[in-house]
C-alpha cells in the first residue's frame, strides 16, 4: 500500500475539503430557522434548510469514507484483474500530472500525482496489473469506449 500513497495523500487532501464543506452546509441547513429574517417565507426557508441539510450530509459521508474505499484505489489494491488500461496523462501542472486508470466495467478514475512519484506508480500498477495496457493512444481510447475487455493484453 506505501506505493499507492501519493494517490491517497490527494484523496485524503479532497475527503478533509469535502468534509469541512459538509459540516459548513449542514451548520447552515441546522441554523437557517434561527437566523433574523424579515421578510422570509417560512416555506422558501424550509426549502434551503432542508437542501442545505442534504447538501451538505452527503459531502459529510463522502468525507468520512475512508481513501482506500475510492474505486481506482480499491482496483488497483484489492482487484487488480480489472484494470484494463492505465496511464499519466501530462495536462497537469509542472509538478503533477494525472493517473487515468481505467477498468474493464467501463469505470474510469484519475488521480493527481507528482511527477517524481509517477514512474513508481506506473511500475507498481504494471506489476499487479500485467495484463492492463500502458500508455495513452487514440487507438486505446476507442477499444475502451467500443468494449473495456478489449484493452486487456491476454485478450489481443
Amino acid at each position: 500500500m506505501q506505493e499507492l500513497e501519493p494517490i491517497l495523500g490527494e484523496i485524503r487532501n479532497r475527503k478533509r475539503v469535502a468534509l469541512g464543506f459538509g459540516l459548513m452546509a449542514v451548520g447552515f441547513g441546522v441554523a437557517a430557522p434561527f437566523l433574523p429574517a424579515e421578510d422570509a417565507g417560512g416555506w422558501a426557508m424550509y426549502a434551503i434548510m432542508s437542501f442545505m441539510i442534504l447538501f451538505g450530509g452527503y459531502w459529510l459521508i463522502y468525507g468520512l469514507i475512508p481513501a482506500a474505499w475510492s474505486g481506482g484505489i480499491a482496483a488497483i489494491s484489492k482487484h487488480p484483474e480489472q484494470i484494463v488500461w492505465f496511464y499519466i496523462g501530462e495536462e497537469g501542472t509542472q509538478e503533477h500530472g494525472w493517473l487515468k486508470l481505467y477498468l474493464q466495467n467501463g469505470k474510469s478514475y484519475s488521480y493527481l500525482v507528482e511527477h517524481s512519484k509517477r514512474l513508481a506508480l506506473l511500475d507498481y500498477i504494471a506489476s499487479v496489473a500485467p495484463h492492463a495496457q500502458q500508455g495513452y493512444s487514440f487507438e486505446r481510447l476507442r477499444l475502451f469506449q467500443e468494449d473495456p475487455v478489449l484493452l486487456r493484453k491476454d485478450n489481443r
